[in-house]
Protein backbone atom coordinates (compact mmCIF):
# COMPACT_ATOMS: atom_id res chain seq x y z
CA UNK A 1 0.00 0.00 0.00
CA UNK A 2 2.89 2.50 0.68
CA UNK A 3 4.43 1.83 -2.36
CA UNK A 4 1.19 2.88 -4.03
CA UNK A 5 0.19 5.55 -2.27
CA UNK A 6 1.04 9.41 -3.52
CA UNK A 7 3.34 11.28 -1.43
CA UNK A 8 1.45 13.11 1.10
CA UNK A 9 -1.87 10.39 0.84
CA UNK A 10 -4.29 8.91 3.08
CA UNK A 11 -5.16 5.78 3.33
CA UNK A 12 -7.85 4.70 5.09
CA UNK A 13 -7.61 1.41 6.40
CA UNK A 14 -10.87 -0.73 8.03
CA UNK A 15 -10.30 -4.06 10.33
CA UNK A 16 -11.74 -6.06 12.65
CA UNK A 17 -11.09 -6.47 16.40
CA UNK A 18 -10.91 -8.83 18.58
CA UNK A 19 -14.24 -8.37 20.02
CA UNK A 20 -15.13 -9.97 16.68
CA UNK A 21 -13.67 -13.06 17.04
CA UNK A 22 -14.89 -13.71 21.07
CA UNK A 23 -18.91 -12.58 19.99
CA UNK A 24 -18.40 -15.47 17.45
CA UNK A 25 -17.43 -17.75 20.02
CA UNK A 26 -19.44 -17.31 22.98
CA UNK A 27 -22.45 -17.50 20.68
CA UNK A 28 -21.41 -20.36 19.33
CA UNK A 29 -22.07 -21.47 23.31
CA UNK A 30 -25.01 -19.46 23.82
CA UNK A 31 -28.53 -21.57 24.14
CA UNK A 32 -27.65 -25.30 23.97
CA UNK A 33 -29.50 -27.83 25.48
CA UNK A 34 -28.39 -30.97 26.16
CA UNK A 35 -30.18 -32.89 23.35
CA UNK A 36 -29.07 -29.82 20.77
CA UNK A 37 -25.45 -30.19 21.91
CA UNK A 38 -25.46 -34.13 21.33
CA UNK A 39 -27.07 -33.07 18.22
CA UNK A 40 -23.99 -30.60 17.09
CA UNK A 41 -21.43 -33.35 18.44
CA UNK A 42 -23.20 -35.84 15.94
CA UNK A 43 -23.00 -33.61 13.36
CA UNK A 44 -19.95 -32.19 14.08
CA UNK A 45 -18.34 -36.28 13.51
CA UNK A 46 -20.52 -36.29 10.66
CA UNK A 47 -19.97 -33.30 8.68
CA UNK A 48 -16.19 -31.90 10.69
CA UNK A 49 -16.43 -28.92 8.13
CA UNK A 50 -18.03 -25.61 9.98
CA UNK A 51 -17.26 -25.83 13.97
CA UNK A 52 -15.06 -28.03 15.76
CA UNK A 53 -16.45 -29.65 19.15
CA UNK A 54 -13.67 -30.12 21.96
CA UNK A 55 -13.87 -33.03 24.67
CA UNK A 56 -15.46 -30.40 27.31
CA UNK A 57 -18.37 -29.28 25.19
CA UNK A 58 -17.20 -26.13 24.07
CA UNK A 59 -17.61 -25.64 20.55
CA UNK A 60 -14.85 -23.87 18.55
CA UNK A 61 -16.21 -22.06 15.68
CA UNK A 62 -14.65 -22.29 12.28
CA UNK A 63 -11.71 -19.99 11.25
CA UNK A 64 -12.26 -16.50 9.29
CA UNK A 65 -9.37 -17.37 7.58
CA UNK A 66 -8.03 -20.55 4.88
CA UNK A 67 -4.64 -19.50 6.05
CA UNK A 68 -4.81 -20.57 9.47
CA UNK A 69 -6.23 -23.18 11.78
CA UNK A 70 -6.22 -22.76 14.63
CA UNK A 71 -8.95 -20.48 15.95
CA UNK A 72 -6.96 -18.72 18.49
CA UNK A 73 -4.84 -17.47 16.15
CA UNK A 74 -8.16 -15.24 15.26
CA UNK A 75 -7.21 -13.35 18.24
CA UNK A 76 -3.93 -12.13 17.04
CA UNK A 77 -4.95 -11.77 13.38
CA UNK A 78 -7.52 -9.38 14.29
CA UNK A 79 -4.90 -7.73 17.22
CA UNK A 80 -4.82 -3.92 16.14
CA UNK A 81 -1.01 -3.64 16.82
CA UNK A 82 -0.83 -6.47 13.55
CA UNK A 83 -2.31 -3.73 11.47
CA UNK A 84 -0.41 -0.89 12.87
CA UNK A 85 3.22 -1.97 13.03
CA UNK A 86 3.62 -2.95 9.53
CA UNK A 87 2.09 0.21 8.29
CA UNK A 88 5.01 2.02 11.10
CA UNK A 89 7.21 0.37 9.84
CA UNK A 90 6.42 0.92 6.21
CA UNK A 91 6.81 4.50 6.73
CA UNK A 92 3.32 5.35 7.07
CA UNK A 93 2.21 8.04 9.96
CA UNK A 94 -0.86 6.75 12.17
CA UNK A 95 -3.10 9.94 12.13
CA UNK A 96 -5.95 8.73 13.91
CA UNK A 97 -8.06 5.40 15.18
CA UNK A 98 -11.36 5.19 15.32
CA UNK A 99 -13.30 2.77 16.48
CA UNK A 100 -16.92 1.85 14.47
CA UNK A 101 -19.75 -0.44 15.16
CA UNK A 102 -18.85 -2.56 17.90
CA UNK A 103 -16.69 -4.89 15.49
CA UNK A 104 -14.30 -2.95 13.78
CA UNK A 105 -11.56 0.00 13.90
CA UNK A 106 -10.41 2.39 11.43
CA UNK A 107 -6.79 3.58 11.23
CA UNK A 108 -5.91 6.99 9.05
CA UNK A 109 -2.61 6.84 7.71
CA UNK A 110 -0.60 9.08 5.96
CA UNK A 111 2.43 8.90 3.88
Amino acid sequence: MYRVMTKSGIMIHVVPNTKDAIIKFVKEQINLSGRQLVKEMVNKLRRPSKSRMKLNGLIIPSCHSQFISNYSDQFDIYSLENYLFPMIDAGLKIEKIVSTREHNDVIVARK
